[in-house]
């Protein structure tokens, strides 16, 4: 395989992006479209890398800006499953913060619901190529808070493919 390198530039990402949440008749000649679906692993999965790794420092921030405004961490997280120990915070909230939030959570989840299709159709030939896609995978899907069911299911199950794939060539290796 071939090295890229994929720099990303902040305002081609935020043009990308608003072109995803408003403008989607011209995504055919965006220039990232017509990168992504080219079909090599490389290009997909180092775009898809760079595209998570500032969308994971934008959550991080909208998280930061979201407790800041008043927003307590339990309108923000779900709580591990059998935690029964959340402390109760009798704090008014913020609306317009939170719909803040929210709206911004929902558009990194619509994009990284996006992105996760061309990872999805990318073909599992070697060692290197599970290494690659698995960890796009990882970077994709760090930020909890932004998947949707959707995206859940399909990494999940690409997990599953990549295991499997693994485990064939578990002895060859």
């Amino acid at each position: 395989m071939s090295s890229i390198i994929v720099q990303t530039n902040s305002i081609d990402l935020i043009d990308f992006t608003n072109t995803l949440h408003n403008d989607t008749d011209s995504l055919v000649n965006n220039p990232f479209i017509q990168l992504l679906s080219s079909g090599n692993q490389n290009i997909v999965g180092q775009l898809i890398t760079s595209f998570s790794q500032e969308f994971n420092k934008i959550n991080t921030e909208n998280i930061q800006n979201a407790v800041s405004n008043g927003i307590p961490f339990t309108s923000i997280f779900i709580s591990p499953l059998g935690n029964q120990n959340l402390q109760k915070i009798n704090t008014s909230l913020n609306t317009s913060a939170l719909i803040e939030y929210h709206k911004q959570l929902n558009i990194y989840a619509n994009i990284r619901d996006y992105l996760i299709t061309y990872l999805t159709n990318l073909v599992i030939t070697t060692s290197s190529s599970i290494k690659l896609q698995s960890s796009t995978l990882v970077q994709l899907t760090q930020a909890t808070n932004q998947l949707t069911r959707t995206s859940s299911m399909i990494a999940s199950d690409k997990c599953y493919q990549l295991a499997n794939a693994l485990y064939s060539i578990a002895n060859t290796i």
